[in-house]
């Protein structure tokens, strides 16, 4: 069987979640994942049970090349070739916001244009501070719904108690403080859009009852019986790794199949890389000097350190420190200090990939298998660089990576 993969990341395994799903008894649900970037394409094991292999050693974290070839349990699977996919990206999108030079949000752009041209229910996919709202919006402008309401519902924020109330609305008498009809926002919607922002922190209950109303069309208000027919469009959004969820059974698997029979991944900041980064930087100051009425511009340092910066908060981050450049800002050339970067940089993705179990030694390792990699390629494969900047002996190290299977990083 040969699969082409036009996308920026791909999941194989035996749940039905995966992406390309093999049913094999020596796979796990989750097995491993590729990630295709500007760099070439990244293997990552996802804890699989019985590992998975590369040149004969087991990997958790690694580079690929065309011809090599993956043992995922008893599963070969041979990477033939990869290369750049030519993308068509006809509409303009700056009055939505979405700004962007690289392939990564190029491809997101393209994606979003022609699902837009559908009626189909979408899930958009992201790290925080992405822009997945902007995409929300610009979603609704290029549809044939555009002239219809776009609602939107912050699920995070959503009291369980007052949920189904809020989704489906209530008749009067309901319960206690219900002292006059109220619709919900799938009526509020109704021939428009509803946008469920982080969809993943909808309780299992109310999971089940929005599946019901994506079947039907049809809600029925609370202290009511008579269904109610709706016509609404769904866009989900989420910074979570809801396939995890399906398969750790805390996402209903069948709402995740009707929500993602289309999906938008929009990339992280630095998935984008420098070019963007700079790019994006630049509109911003110029939208920035325009607001504030100065002529400020960026430095060299400036703009290394921009694009060197991982970024941890996306294109929010970013929006934020050029934002205030023109309050802090003592001379007309921005230098690095006045950029005033964070130091923090949480590892909430990482630790998703990672905290899948209450084992602290996994946790342990696990962390490990992903970090001391990109600490080795930093140092350019010098175990004893690498041990200083860990504050660690070189031998100790030295075994830590023979221990993870990872000492060929030497």
């Amino acid at each position: 069987m040969e699969i082409v993969i036009e996308r920026s990341r791909m999941r194989v395994g035996r749940s039905k979640s995966a992406d390309v799903r093999i049913e094999h008894e020596s796979l796990s649900g989750l097995h491993f994942e590729l990630r295709f970037g500007r760099t070439g394409v990244e293997l990552l094991d996802l804890n699989s049970k019985n590992g998975t292999f590369v040149l004969g050693r087991r990997v958790y974290h690694t580079e690929l090349h065309p011809g090599d070839e993956i043992l995922a349990g008893e599963c070969r699977i041979l990477l033939v070739e990869t290369g750049d996919v030519e993308v068509e990206h006809g509409v303009e999108l700056r009055d939505d916001g979405l700004l962007g030079v690289s392939a990564p949000i190029l491809e997101a752009f393209a994606r979003l244009e022609r699902i837009a041209r559908s009626d189909m229910h979408v899930l958009i996919t992201g790290e925080t501070g992405v822009g997945k709202g902007l995409f929300e919006q610009a979603l609704h402008r290029l549809s044939e719904r555009r002239n219809q309401p776009l609602v939107l519902l912050e699920c995070a924020a959503l009291v369980e108690a007052l949920a189904e109330s809020t989704l489906f609305g209530h008749r009067r008498g309901a319960f206690t403080g219900a002292d006059q009809d109220r619709i919900g926002v799938f009526e509020r919607a109704s021939g428009g859009i509803l946008v469920l922002d982080e969809v993943g922190e909808l309780p299992l209950a109310i999971q089940a009852k929005l599946l019901h109303v994506l079947d039907s069309n049809e809600i029925v208000r609370l202290g009511d019986s008579e269904p109610r027919e709706v016509n609404v469009r769904v866009i989900g959004t989420t910074h979570r790794d809801l396939p995890t969820m399906v398969d750790s059974g805390t996402f209903r698997e069948d709402l995740y199949f009707r929500l993602a029979s289309m999906t938008i991944e929009v990339p992280s900041l630095r998935a984008r890389g420098g070019d963007d980064i700079e790019y994006l930087a630049q509109q911003l100051l110029t939208e920035a000097n325009s607001a504030a009425g100065t002529s400020l511009t960026l430095g060299t340092e400036a703009i290394a350190a921009l694009r060197s910066y991982a970024w941890p908060g996306n294109v929010r981050e970013l929006r934020n420190v050029i934002g205030r450049l023109p309050a802090l800002c003592n001379t007309p050339e921005i230098q690095e200090r006045d950029l005033a970067l964070s130091s923090y940089s949480p590892q909430s993705t990482l630790l998703d990939e990672v905290v899948r179990t209450g084992d602290l030694k996994e946790m342990h390792d696990g962390l490990d298998r992903r970090l001391l990699p990109r600490i080795m390629k930093e140092c350019n494969g010098n175990v004893s660089k690498a041990a200083r900047r860990l504050n660690v002996g070189r031998k100790a190290l030295s075994n830590r990576l023979r221990e993870l299977g990872l000492d060929d990083l030497e």
